[in-house]
């Protein structure tokens, strides 16, 4: 894709993060610092990916950034977040829910002892302390200690009380939906005889403002009635569960699926 039509495109992709710095009071001037600072980090990323060697030279011909900025960004900038793997208290909210050894005979996740809540957590990773995971997942809310044991409360982790991790998810949601889009526009699928990949958008505009609390309610539901589904589906064919363990296919494949809505009531009256 070259000309008019990728830079329609940029500039479609460009528009959300114009109207959030707007709202936010971030000038241009901030933003095009940011751009370079995050045209440098993605370069490297890709250079590093393809084996290739990283230096100012190269980074200034690849992204256009003059020399003296990138050697600038390379002194002053921070630890760059990059696409971070699913998290250790996901993979533990992700077994408890999923791993037969840890649901009770109606498929709920069990009451945990804490023995078996370092079985748990030590069946992921036996370089976290336990004790750690606990305090965190009792710190967020996921988990609660009854007089019968360790409860989970909660089979998602709520992002809403900490907004870096937020944006770091929105951030990684807009990735995967502009690969997804770009495969299933492009053809850059590795294998075209895959079926697409699923994108789908449902938008009515003339709602009844009274209904929205109602509506909003039912589609949080159901998108954690299917979110169970998906991961107890994705479970069943990955290698890290205790099912699947010993098995000699090749595995590492990355599966995403996101869901999100938005409401909103209308600033004018539809005609």
């Amino acid at each position: 894709m070259t000309g008019p039509l990728l830079h329609r495109l940029i500039r479609l992709l460009l528009r959300p993060v114009v109207h959030t710095s707007l709202r936010a009071g971030v000038l241009l001037q901030e933003v095009v610092q940011l751009l370079k600072e995050e045209y440098i980090e993605v370069a490297e990323t890709e250079l590093e990916r393809i084996d290739e060697k990283r230096n100012v030279s190269r980074l200034s011909v690849m992204t256009g950034v003059h020399r003296a900025d990138v050697r600038r960004i390379f002194k002053e900038r921070a630890p760059a977040v990059g696409e971070e793997p699913i998290s250790l208290l996901g993979k533990v909210i992700d077994r408890w829910t999923n791993e037969k050894r840890y649901q009770t005979k109606t498929g709920k996740p069990k009451t945990l002892t804490r023995v078996e809540f370092s079985e748990l957590v030590s069946s992921i990773s036996t370089t976290i302390n336990p004790g750690t995971v606990f305090f965190e997942m009792s710190r967020n809310g996921a988990i609660t200690e009854t007089a019968q044991g360790i409860k989970l409360v909660r089979g998602t982790r709520a992002l809403g009380a900490f907004p870096d991790k937020a944006y770091e998810m929105l951030a990684r949601d807009i990735e995967t939906l502009v690969k997804t889009v770009e495969d299933n526009v492009l053809q850059q699928t590795v294998d075209p005889s895959l079926p697409s990949h699923a994108h789908y958008r449902t938008e009515y505009d003339n709602i009844f403002v009274e209904d929205l609390p109602e509506i909003r309610e039912w589609i949080v539901e159901r998108s954690r009635e299917f979110h169970r589904e998906v991961r107890a589906k994705l479970a069943s064919h990955d290698g890290d569960y205790a099912e699947n363990v010993g098995k000699t296919e090749e595995s590492g494949a990355r599966v995403v699926v996101t869901l999100f809505s938005h409401t909103e009531e209308k600033t004018t009256k539809k005609q």
